[in-house]
């Protein structure tokens, strides 16, 4: 994680990667991430590290949960990407 936090602006500002494993028996066709409710993140810029492939947000709700579709990639059971947005 790497955060820049603007005082004049009132603003926390970043980028996130995070390693993401697939534990389950299923093909995965799309993320689910859960931030902090308290806190309204403007994710852009999703993608997958490895391929450098930017990701379509499906949905965002307001209740912190955003989905990212990875239908083109798909992550095996077993598989692990690097996932990396702005916020």
């Amino acid at each position: 994680m790497d955060l820049t936090l603007d005082v004049k602006k009132k603003q926390l500002l970043g980028q996130v990667t995070m390693q993401l494993t697939n534990e389950t028996e299923d093909t995965l066709n799309e993320l689910c991430i859960r931030t902090d409710a308290a806190f309204d993140m403007d994710i852009t810029n999703p993608r997958i590290v490895e391929t450098n492939e930017y990701l379509k947000i499906n949905s965002k709700s307001k209740n912190s949960v955003v989905y990212f579709d990875i239908s083109s990639t798909q992550l095996k059971p077993g598989e692990t990407i690097s996932l990396q947005f702005d916020f």
